[in-house]
């Protein structure tokens, strides 16, 4: 199944999920050992470079997670990561890109909660995973008890939905602001938000029936780390400017001028090197064919509904299709990004749009791209999560994107001309003495 964005048929976007499912399941026997918990977390921050207060006190899962999934440096979230893969003999790879896992900006309740609470959060851990593996009445009214019980602490401030997100993000999902957003969207009705405009978590059971409502609501989208992922790609279109490119660059105007365009070649980049050995850029959905014979945006977004997720309006991959095969042009210069914060390319357009339905996957549209420089670059802020974006007009964005990538210079340079007072000013002879020579 295509997903929209820069994530469409990539089917490592989500190989995150299996490193996670597996460090809480071997989390499990720490139950009745928190104190070696406590050590081994110590152990992987510190060697991580993560040498913070709290983290001599670790006996509880979630802030295990917490230790990797908070706003640090993904370098370092890699490292504490890989630790803990060794650490607890995890065979799933740890994540090297965490784009679409959701972190926390702080955690309020750390060092602040009792054992008893420390008790209840262990009791929702244990609760949360036999539900998720065995949906029965008796381990659904378990986790329910187990996620009030925590709710109603004093000394939890973070959203519990998050942290099952992390233990289980297939099973569970995280109601953040976006997610709230997204759902409300899509026809939820307001009895599920009403408690979240004050910042409340609804109860287990209004959770479980959202999560049932959602199954029914999205049957194409096979788990809630999708889901999240879907509602992110949602937020970041709210925040653009509303339809910019569409009316700023309509047709194939403005032939004669560059035009600028940002580019994510596959979730995470995945396609990058690819692409770049073989002198190309291509966007997927070429499951809806040759997108040459579309008369209009409208046309491709329809046709992605047929083969995709219709319940998904898909205007942004009708646009980014159209763009691609309609308006960008030989001349063009090219941005590669890898996520939201890293530039990886820079490249100039070549060719003419041209559709290959020999391609084994559904990256068959394409044009050739001369690419002049690979590597890895910081991202002046964050990125938009598109596929193709026309940055033409964001002048300084284009402006500070060109001054990543060093000035070409000339194969043989011109030397200076050398005159006779660059000569005498190099040695100790008059231009008396010059002249006779």
């Amino acid at each position: 199944m295509s997903k929209e964005y820069e994530f469409v048929s990539n089917t490592n976007k989500y190989a995150w999920t299996r490193f996670y499912d597996e460090l809480a399941s071997a989390l499990l026997p720490f139950a009745n050992n928190r104190a070696s918990l406590s050590k081994n977390v110590a152990e992987v921050c510190r060697e991580a470079g993560l040498d913070s207060p709290y983290i001599d006190s670790v006996t509880e899962p979630f802030t295990v997670f917490y230790t990797f999934n908070s706003r640090i440096p993904d370098e370092r979230r890699r490292k504490i990561a890989e630790g803990y893969a060794e650490k607890f003999n995890i065979s799933s790879k740890a994540p090297y890109s965490f784009d679409g896992i959701p972190t926390a900006a702080t955690m309020n309740y750390l060092g602040n909660h009792s054992e008893h609470d420390t008790d209840n959060l262990w009791l929702l851990f244990e609760s949360a995973i036999n539900f998720s593996s065995h949906k029965t009445e008796v381990s659904k009214e378990k986790f329910i008890s187990a996620f009030n019980n925590v709710k109603n602490q004093k000394s939890f401030s973070i959203d519990i939905t998050m942290f099952l997100s992390w233990i289980r993000p297939n099973d569970f999902i995280n109601l953040n602001s976006s997610v709230y957003q997204f759902l409300s969207d899509n026809g939820f009705t307001p009895k599920f938000f009403k408690s979240k405009s004050a910042g409340n978590t609804p109860d287990g059971d209004t959770y479980i029936r959202l999560m049932e409502k959602c199954r029914k609501r999205f049957p194409e989208i096979r788990s809630f780390a999708e889901l999240y992922d879907f509602s992110q790609q949602s937020l970041s279109d709210r925040k653009e400017t509303e339809g910019s490119s569409e009316n700023n660059h309509c047709g194939n105007e403005d032939n004669g001028s560059t035009r600028y365009w940002l580019y994510a070649p596959g979730g995470g980049a995945s396609k990058w090197e690819k692409f770049y050995g073989s002198g190309v850029m291509a966007v997927g959905w070429g499951e809806i064919g040759d997108l040459k014979r579309f008369g209009s945006k409208d046309e491709i977004k329809e046709k992605m509904k047929e083969y995709y997720v219709p319940s998904l309006s898909h205007k942004n991959d009708a646009l980014a299709a159209w763009q691609f095969s309609m308006e960008m042009k030989p001349g063009d210069i090219v941005f590669v990004k890898k996520g939201k914060h890293s530039i990886v390319g820079r490249g100039v357009v070549t060719s003419d749009y041209r559709y290959d339905s020999s391609v084994s996957d559904s990256y068959k549209n394409i044009r050739t791209v001369n690419w002049t420089d690979n590597g890895e670059w910081e991202h002046p802020g964050q990125a938009v999560m598109k596929t193709l974006t026309d940055i033409t007009k964001e002048t300084d964005y284009v402006n500070k994107l060109n001054a990543l990538f060093p000035a070409p210079q000339p194969e043989n340079p011109v030397p200076e001309r050398y005159t006779s007072e660059d000569f005498l000013n190099e040695v100790f002879i008059s231009e008396e003495k010059y002249r006779l020579l």
